[in-house]
């Protein structure tokens, strides 16, 4: 589906000569201090053309800042078919959540704030939220476009873990941006939810302030969820196992927020990933590129039980792990996955408290593995654990990367038949290279220099490997 940054309503913005402001024609609409304008230009790209003309509505603090007003203005947007709503600067009280049409460009201009109160959870939903009927699949609202703005979400502190207020809620929808905007102070809960999304982007994003319990920082609460539509878990529409798929997360900055009101807002557990899973599907095609994650505490990358993932250039520091991609195990139901690359990433000092790089397609129970994952590339340095581990991931390929200062092996390949080790450059690990219960792995051309056991290969359980052309000889 062609999404809305490719409509003529964008440039048309600029040139205010095209833009006419037209009356909308409803009695009441001017005491909401909403205006609009009918934009001369050619219709937008979108799933289904909007019915009526395509307009801007603008809305400024004439009428007040809450909720009320800029919902107005969502809601014309939605009786016209599809529009653009343009929010003024000023800080605005959301004390019941917004809710976003399908064909509608949300934008909040330089200095606006969107700040959440009272007893509402959410700020943002494109639906209602416990509707059964809000979509399937990937039917709901969508061809939606979110941008701009500082998303004050105001969390307090939660005394549980089922406590949780949230910024950015969206479910079963189709082509989904939401791009140049900062979230900050959640508690608990995430940033940016998607659930059975397909083809969405979150880019150039800022997301600064988290406070929860323990257990989601166990559990690696992310600033950017995906989620499926599970049983008991789906927000809106129905509870059909859709997963996401097609999603980019790119650009985007996660680190700690401030204290505010006597509560601290630190770092989100991680970036973004997820940690539920629907047997019925898998996420599959996700694009992790170009993020910076400071602090993090919990691996700062999390993809679970995703297909087809790309994990690049992405950089971590002192976070408490770099990256872990992981099977799903989830109610006594489990899943590996396939089609994984990680590279030119940096991992700086990776907490002190756990891998740099790590790959679980599952254990010695589950049944499960991670099948063609490459690893390339990457440079960890600080590890606690090892700096780069692949656990039932046969056939793995490691090259090319560079691993120094880790307090346990530079490079650990674990259960992983058939695996190639070759290329890397370890310094400053116990040891370089370690091969358990991998029989047919390569381990070669790699530089170990200044490891104290450069190569350690458990010959009972990994017959056929092959040692040659490491350095020191």
């Amino acid at each position: 589906m062609p999404r809305m940054e490719h409509a003529a309503a964008s440039p048309a913005l600029s040139r205010r000569s095209l833009l006419d402001r037209a009356a909308f024609g409803t009695a009441g609409l001017a005491a909401t201090g909403l205006a609009t304008a009918t934009v001369l230009g050619a219709q937008p790209a979108s799933a289904a053309t909007p019915s009526g003309t395509w307009k801007v509505y603008y809305v400024d603090s004439s009428a007040g800042t809450t909720e009320a007003t800029v919902q107005a203005a969502l809601n014309a947007a939605k009786s016209a078919g599809g529009g653009h709503v343009v929010v003024g600067p000023g800080t605005w009280t959301i004390g019941a959540y917004l809710r976003i049409g399908a064909d509608t460009r949300l934008t909040l201009t330089p200095g606006t704030t969107f700040r959440r109160t009272g007893s509402t959870q959410f700020m943002l939903m494109n639906g209602a939220w416990g509707d059964t009927a809000g979509g399937s699949g990937y039917s709901g609202p969508g061809n939606i476009i979110i941008e701009g703005g500082v998303w004050d979400v105001a969390g307090p502190q939660p005394t549980d873990d089922a406590q949780g207020w949230m910024g950015i809620s969206i479910w079963h929808a189709t082509d989904v941006i939401i791009r140049d905007l900062r979230v900050v102070n959640v508690s608990n809960w995430h940033a940016v939810e998607f659930g059975a999304v397909r083809n969405g982007r979150v880019e150039n994003c800022r997301f600064s302030g988290w406070t929860g319990t323990a257990n989601r920082i166990s559990w690696g609460t992310e600033a950017v969820q995906l989620d499926s539509a599970r049983v008991g878990g789906s927000v809106i529409g129905s509870e059909d196992g859709t997963a996401c798929s097609d999603i980019v997360i790119r650009d985007n900055y996660c680190g700690s927020g401030s204290t505010v009101g006597g509560i601290t807002y630190g770092a989100f557990p991680t970036l973004v990933g997820s940690h539920s899973f629907d047997a019925r599907n898998s996420h599959e095609r996700v694009e992790i590129i170009g993020n910076t994650i400071h602090g993090s505490r919990w691996f700062a990358i999390h993809p679970y039980a995703t297909n087809q993932t790309v994990v690049a250039d992405n950089t971590m520091d002192d976070c408490f792990g770099g990256i872990r991609a992981a099977y799903a195990s989830d109610g006594g139901t489990v899943a590996g996955f396939q089609d994984l690359v990680v590279t030119g990433n940096i991992v700086q000092g990776a907490g002190a408290k756990d891998r740099g790089i790590d790959i679980m397609g599952g254990n010695a129970n589950s049944g499960t593995s991670a099948s063609r994952v490459v690893i390339s590339g990457n440079v960890v340095a600080g590890a606690a654990a090892a700096g780069i581990r692949a656990y039932y991931a046969p056939d793995a390929l490691i090259s090319a990367n560079t691993v120094s200062g880790s307090n346990d092996k530079g490079i650990h390949v674990d259960s992983s038949p058939g695996s190639s080790v070759t290329g890397n450059v370890v310094r400053s690990s116990p040891t370089g290279v370690a091969v358990v219960s991998s029989a047919n792995t390569l381990v070669n051309g790699n530089s170990l220099l200044g490891t104290t056991t450069p190569v350690a290969v458990t010959a009972a359980d990994s017959p056929g490997c092959l040692v040659t052309a490491n350095l020191p000889v």
